[in-house]
Parts: structure tokens; C-alpha cells; sequence
């Protein structure tokens, strides 16, 4: 666990750190999460970005104004469901995007070769579990909704395997 708590912290300094190194005059390491998540998944509700991003909604909301007043993407109402508001990216998103989502990924890629292929392998397969289960896309939605019952499921899967807890 100790690990774990020493990873994420300095996971996201270092993050941070690379996109306000990376990113436009104009540009904020939020702003950029937001291009970068609809160049990867493409026209999404806002509602959606902000659960990737990790903010608020009224804090993608005002993101989304200032990106759409720059002409980086632009809103469409949902046909089927005119409550929805979906961004995409206009063509100068795309390219805003190119060029500093590259540079990010260069960096990213950079501390992930430092790794031996092996354990680069075994940790990204680890990382994509673990957002399943956060996401509730691995099947059971229950335990990954609830944070009590996915605790009392680690406990309980973990009984006498308490090495992850000593960050070994």
C-alpha cells in the first residue's frame, strides 16, 4: 500500500509538470486532458468528460466555453435526446491536439521504456484492471460501485497475502 500511496502523488506532479511544460501560451493542463480525451474517444457528452477528467461538470462546462470561443471544438445537441450536449473537436482541435497530445505521450513513453519490458507489460495490464474495476466495466458493477463492498472483496481475496500492503 505504501507503494501505492507514494505513486500517485508523484504520478500526478510529474504530469503536471510535463503538461504545463508542453502545453500552448493559451493552455492549461485541463484544458489539454479535455482535447486529448475527445481525440481519443471522439464526440462525447460533457457529462462523460468530466468523469475522465476528474472535474466538476460546471468546471468542464466553463472549459468547454473558453475552448469553444477559440474555435478548438464545438457543441452538438444529441438527436435522440436534445437534454444531451455532445463536444467534438473542430479541425484546429485536431491539430492543437497533435501537436501537444504527441509531446505528452513522448514523455509518458519515456518513463514507461525506463521499465524492463516485462514488468512494463505486467503493470500496464494491472493499470487497465484496476480502471475496469474503478469504471465498473469489469462485470460486477456492484462491487466497484460501492467502495465498502469492493474493500470487504479485497480483504477478503487477500486474507493471508498482505505483501502489496508493505509495498513489496
Amino acid at each position: 500500500m505504501n507503494a501505492l500511496s507514494a505513486f500517485f502523488p508523484a504520478y500526478k506532479t510529474r504530469m503536471r509538470s510535463t503538461l504545463s511544460e508542453i502545453v500552448s501560451g493559451e493552455s492549461t493542463p485541463s484544458r489539454v486532458m479535455v482535447v486529448v480525451i475527445l481525440r481519443k474517444h471522439g464526440s462525447l457528452p460533457m457529462g462523460t468528460i468530466a468523469g475522465y477528467v476528474g472535474l466538476p461538470k460546471s468546471n468542464i462546462t466553463a472549459l468547454v466555453d473558453d475552448l469553444e470561443a477559440e474555435g478548438v471544438l464545438r457543441r452538438r445537441r444529441d438527436e435522440a435526446d436534445r437534454r444531451i450536449t455532445h463536444v467534438e473537436l473542430t479541425s484546429k482541435g485536431r491539430a492543437v491536439c497533435a501537436r501537444e497530445y504527441d509531446a505528452y505521450e513522448e514523455s509518458l513513453a519515456a518513463l514507461f521504456d525506463a521499465l524492463p519490458a516485462a514488468e512494463r507489460a505486467s503493470m500496464i495490464s494491472g493499470l487497465e484492471r484496476l480502471t475496469r474495476l474503478l469504471r465498473a466495466d469489469d462485470g460486477d458493477k456492484a462491487a466497484a460501485a460501492s467502495p465498502s463492498r469492493t474493500i470487504a472483496a479485497a480483504r477478503s481475496a487477500s486474507a493471508g497475502r498482505k505483501s502489496w500492503r508493505r509495498g513489496a
